[in-house]
């Protein structure tokens, strides 16, 4: 399997396979989801220095992808976190190491860039409990709400 940071040519793929990203999160319940928007939040993470996006192929076949970026720690400023936007794995590939491998490349990443803490959104207990047993500790659960159409 090939990693790689996400080059302008996969952007739109990505855009195309953001709604399964959207639906497989959990985020359809609450968020709209809008594909060209989709497509420039994508640009702007390959644009910017503080963030990146990761791709997996096997082949030709989109394997999975993973964004994130930096973020000063709101209560100690002077630490850096790593936050991942969102981490896709193809239904085909989850019983691979795919989101393994592309964690680890983001956790290598953010190391470099200096971050200190690195955090993940936990949509399936399956993957909860593969961060739980690599150390991580639940710190936070995220609750949404429309409040406006």
């Amino acid at each position: 399997m090939e990693i790689r940071k996400a080059e302008i040519d996969d952007i739109p793929l990505l855009a195309k396979l953001g709604r399964q990203f959207h639906e497989d999160a959990g985020f359809s319940s609450v968020q709209s989801y809008d594909e060209k928007g989709f497509q420039e939040s994508l640009m702007n993470i390959v644009d910017n220095p503080l963030a990146i996006l990761i791709t997996m192929w096997e082949e030709e076949a989109f394997v999975g992808a993973l964004s994130g970026g930096l973020f000063p720690n709101f209560f100690a400023p002077s630490e850096t976190i790593a936050q991942s936007g969102f981490l896709c794995v193809m239904p085909e590939f989850r019983k691979s190491q795919a989101a393994k491998d592309l964690t680890g490349i983001f956790e290598k990443w953010a190391e470099n860039m200096g971050a200190s803490i690195v955090t993940y959104f936990g949509n399936t207990q399956s993957l909860i409990n593969k961060f739980r047993k690599r150390g991580f500790k639940k710190t936070d659960t995220v609750m949404s709400l429309r409040i406006k159409e």
